[in-house]
């Protein structure tokens, strides 16, 4: 064996024993009852040369209430598909651990053979009533998005018939006002010549345009 493969081999053992690891995780359930489950959770966490019983306690607690959140976590999962929602993986997640409510945490120092593991029972009730509000809250909010976009699609709607109503309204306003200069031609029979029916022609545009901009406003 090399001396670097000899090297690694030691790097492993040694942070093998300075840090810490977990136990599996046993789930027991209390009582169940239609609104809420009392779940109990042992969990074991092996102390490293570095470790504190403190660290051990917190990293049993976070261990304990993430396995709990994943079994029931199944459980959303059974619910949605029953009631056909869709939930993403992080909804589920988020679901189940904002209703986890920690009740008792003891704890057991064990020593053997000159390694030292801490074992805490801890108890943990699951409000389930939550989690269905939880999921309903979801999918509501889903609806208001699909109301809030077909909203703004008619609100679209609505603006581009307006636009398209606007321009008819200025086709027909430049109708009537062909027809008012013909008109006024044709009854004061007064010969223009081309500058001066020009002018006329941009006195009734502006006139047209303050009409447009009134009636637009309203």
């Amino acid at each position: 064996m090399s001396l670097f493969k000899v090297c690694k081999l030691l790097l492993c053992v040694i942070a093998c024993v300075v840090m810490g690891s977990a136990h599996a995780t046993q789930i027991k359930v209390l009582s169940e009852i239609p609104k809420t489950s009392i779940v109990e959770v042992k969990q074991t966490f092996n102390l490293g040369d570095a470790d504190t019983l403190a660290f051990a306690r917190d990293q049993n607690l976070k261990n304990a209430k993430l396995a709990v959140a994943e079994r029931f976590g199944s459980y959303i999962e059974r619910i949605t598909v029953v009631e056909k929602d869709s939930l993403t993986k992080d909804e589920i997640k988020s679901i189940a651990v904002a209703h986890v409510t920690l009740l008792s945490n003891k704890q057991r120092i064990n020593s053997e053979n000159g390694h030292v593991s801490l074992t805490s029972t801890i108890n943990f009730e699951v409000d389930k009533a939550k989690i269905k509000e939880s999921i309903a809250d979801i999918k509501n909010g889903e609806s208001l998005k699909l109301d809030l976009a077909k909203i703004k699609k008619e609100h679209q709607d609505l603006k581009s018939d307006y636009y398209k109503l606007s321009n008819n309204k200025i086709e027909d306003y430049a109708d009537q006002l062909s027809k008012d200069l013909n008109a006024a031609l044709v009854s004061s029979k007064m010969n223009f010549n081309d500058d001066e029916l020009l002018d006329i022609s941009k006195l009734h545009m502006r006139e047209l345009k303050i009409k447009y901009f009134r009636c637009s406003t309203k």
